[in-house]
């Protein structure tokens, strides 16, 4: 059951209590949150957790219901049937999670009131391992997921810097971040980030920077030259990605051990890498998704471009491959008499861009032609910047329309000469 308003414990005078009403049995209840004109942040770490002069919002940002179920504050403004999974099971769980967390509670006692009341750092930590707990029951998007993970480890990493050096608490840091790495890497390929705070930009950033506190330099390196490159990308976190990138080629070059040890989301030490960067965002209205781009593990090899030309894109493939000493064509291949067999051009761009497969869908050799000539440009010129735009962002050309093609070109090439 809720406190009584008799029987609330007294709050420092930096929090206040706010009423909300349990997703479960719809009862009113009330939960302690930092009141807003206490917050004042002092500087921000890394992987984006602020740290505060004196009251963290962080530490009360996950609410605990009286039927025991938790989850973070922001999500209690959503109706019960947008955020529960399944209702009908949900009483089976929480009697279960209640008799098993009654014996783990750091104070004993009724879940309930023993974390709405001022919260230790053990207690805060509790608080968000509870919330994992309870989110296979909500209806949680992989950002989501990815956030909650994220900010259970800082809760975790509180307690480590104020002296928790335990083995098992190391290991837990070590799981939720790989955790977060996963989720966050799910969500930027499937989920639509164009709409939120995080953003591409931000879900970027904070991947290559989970990747690179693992040893992973060379995914980190991907990862945070693409945000540092994306013109979408806010000033401050452009500032943020050129730093961590720096530091990820000098820990690369020094063969630095990893801050935090790999592993997988069950506490295991991982195969194998994560796997490849993702395509960037949501694929145009209408279009398959496109594939993810596989890029390559070892230093900046030529780039293979599978061409696929229809009967009249033939003449301008040939001049795309005969102008510019960086491009060299497959003249085997060229010489066929088939018109529409696949053929390979292959280039160098310069460092720190790694070894890619890029398919051209049939008809889009010949347009980027048209455009180059029609701006007064060189033709090799502007294909060897259209790859290397497609690198930097991740996208996959077969999958682009013609206006979506002359967007990307647009960002990467002058505009028309007089």
């Amino acid at each position: 059951m809720s406190w009584r308003t008799g029987q609330r414990p007294e709050l420092p005078r930096e929090l206040f209590w706010k009423g909300f009403s349990d997703p479960f049995t719809g009862m009113q209840f009330e939960a302690p949150v930092v009141r807003a004109s206490a917050i004042s942040p002092l500087s921000r770490d890394p992987d984006l957790r602020s740290t505060y002069r004196s009251a963290n919002p962080q530490h009360y940002n996950v609410i605990v219901a009286p039927s025991g179920l938790a989850c973070e504050e922001a999500l209690l403004g959503r109706s019960a049937r947008l955020l529960l999974r399944d209702p009908a099971s949900l009483p089976v769980f929480l009697g279960e999670l209640a008799a098993q967390q009654r014996a783990a509670l750091s104070e004993g006692g009724d879940l309930y009131q023993h974390f709405n009341r001022e919260r230790s750092l053990e207690c805060v930590h509790e608080a968000w391992e509870l919330a994992l707990l309870c989110s296979p029951q909500l209806r949680l998007a992989r950002h989501e997921q990815a956030g909650l993970a994220l900010r259970a480890s800082w809760s975790l990493r509180e307690l480590i810097e104020r002296g928790r050096q335990e083995e098992a608490l190391q290991r837990r840091y070590a799981q939720l971040r790989a955790i977060a790495l996963a989720r966050y890497r799910e969500s930027y390929e499937h989920e639509d980030l164009s709409g939120l705070k995080l953003g591409y930009p931000g879900c970027g950033y904070l991947i290559g920077e989970l990747h690179r506190e693992r040893g992973e330099y060379e995914e980190a390196f991907r990862w945070l030259a693409r945000v540092a490159q994306d013109r979408a990308t806010p000033h401050e976190l452009t500032r943020l990605a050129r730093t961590r990138l720096e530091l990820s080629q000098e820990q690369r070059r020094s063969s630095a051990p990893p801050e935090v040890p790999a592993m997988d989301s069950d506490g295991h030490a991982p195969p194998g890498g994560v796997g490849a960067a993702p395509s960037h965002g949501p694929s145009p209205a209408g279009a398959a998704r496109p594939a993810t781009v596989s890029m390559g593990q070892s230093a900046p090899r030529p780039v293979e471009l599978v061409l696929t030309p229809t009967a009249q894109d033939r003449e301008g493939a040939v001049s795309l491959g005969g102008s510019g000493d960086a491009l060299e064509t497959d003249a085997g291949l060229l010489s066929l008499e088939t018109a529409q067999r696949p053929f390979t051009v292959s280039f160098h761009i310069p460092p720190p861009l790694s070894s890619e497969t890029v398919r051209l869908a049939p008809g889009q050799l010949e347009w980027l032609d048209a455009w180059a000539r029609m701006r007064g440009l060189d033709s090799s010129a502007v294909l060897r910047a259209f790859i290397s735009a497609l690198q930097l962002r991740g996208y996959a050309p077969g999958a682009l329309s013609e206006t979506d093609l002359e967007l990307v070109l647009a960002k990467c090439l002058p505009g028309p000469r007089d």
